[in-house]
């Protein structure tokens, strides 16, 4: 089976049947990747614009490496199809020039900066954006290394011996309110404003995704974006409201220091050895709360020991998700034993 993608159905529910037991276990002296699923929810929304990618160990990094994504598409999705068609290459080629314990933090970095590049280059709307969460697993060292980039989130269930299920959160928040991330906007030269409905920069309520190149510093030779051109999306905006609306009304009046939104990805580093079973859940947001996260990990856990396959699980979670944030859901799981 090749690599499975994101790509969207029709209907409003998709189950994505990865596998089934043994059948897409891959042998390795520390690791048997046992399972994946993945569940989308598209809730009440016109359209779904969260992706994920799927690459099992041998298919595009290598026998031993795997990938698993989820892209959360914000002001539309020529963002996160963009992810989920070119970053997994982007960082295959990244992967071959970087060696260490940090290869693949040094890589997903290096590879989140390069996407901005082809996105600048081919000129897709600077006011688009993703959000990302993956995870780099190397099932032959029993290593795993998970990056992410505003509000989608990674945990993951370690269940040892006669004990019960331990569940650590991988991720952590990126948005324009925390105290870290506004500090940085300021140095940088942006703004946050809290009166709309939460702390936002612009009309982006995360500090940190791929794309939203308008809030971000031009590339050699180009300029802030002018959010009073009329061809602008934001331009019909009154201009006495700008700064308060936007957070960028200076941004023709001075040099944008460093990117609003950044694409320096937070990580984690995790050593997979020495449990019986690992269960690893990619979310985007609905999620993201540590104590849901943690409750819907155990739940997931619950269920697979009950014999209920892992897309039937993932989906639960998405419609669950889309419910209670009436947005679009993806939930990703993967079983490694």
């Amino acid at each position: 089976m090749g690599a499975s993608d994101g790509s969207i159905e029709d209907a409003a529910i998709r189950i994505v049947d990865i596998g089934v037991g043994q059948v897409s276990a891959v042998n390795s002296p520390h690791l048997i990747l046992v399972l994946i699923g993945c569940g989308q929810s598209q809730g009440p929304r016109d359209h779904q614009e969260d992706r994920f990618k799927i690459i099992r160990p041998g298919e595009h990094f290598g026998r031993n490496i795997a990938l698993f994504a989820v892209y959360d598409g914000h002001g539309g999705d020529s963002v996160s199809n963009f992810a989920e068609n070119h970053l997994h290459e982007i960082l295959s080629h990244e992967l071959q020039h970087q060696h260490g314990r940090d290869a693949f933090d040094k890589a997903i970095t290096k590879s989140f900066q390069e996407v901005d590049r082809r996105l600048r280059e081919r000129g897709i709307s600077g006011t688009t954006g993703s959000t990302v969460t993956l995870a780099l697993v190397d099932v032959g060292k029993g290593t795993m290394v998970t990056a992410d980039l505003g509000d989608s989130y990674a945990f993951l269930g370690v269940q040892r011996e006669d004990r019960p299920l331990d569940v650590l959160k991988l991720s952590q928040s990126q948005k324009p309110g925390e105290k870290s991330e506004r500090e940085r906007i300021e140095k940088a030269g942006g703004q946050v404003y809290d009166d709309f409905g939460g702390a936002r920069i612009g009309g982006v309520n995360m500090s940190r995704a791929l794309g939203d190149l308008d809030y971000k510093k031009p590339g050699p030779g180009e300029k802030v974006a002018d959010l009073k051109d009329p061809s602008h999306p934001l331009s019909n905006i009154m201009k006495t409201d700008l700064a308060k609306a936007t957070g960028l009304a200076d941004a023709n009046d001075h040099d944008m220091l460093a990117d609003w939104i950044s694409n320096i990805p937070h990580t984690n580093y995790q050593s997979l050895t020495g449990a019986r079973r690992y269960i690893l859940l990619l979310a985007s947001d609905g999620l993201g709360e540590e104590k849901d996260g943690a409750s819907s990990l155990s739940w997931a856990a619950n269920q697979w020991d009950k014999g209920v396959e892992a897309t039937h699980i993932a989906r639960e979670l998405a419609e669950k998700s889309s419910r209670r944030t009436s947005d679009n859901s993806t939930v990703l799981i993967a079983v490694l034993e």
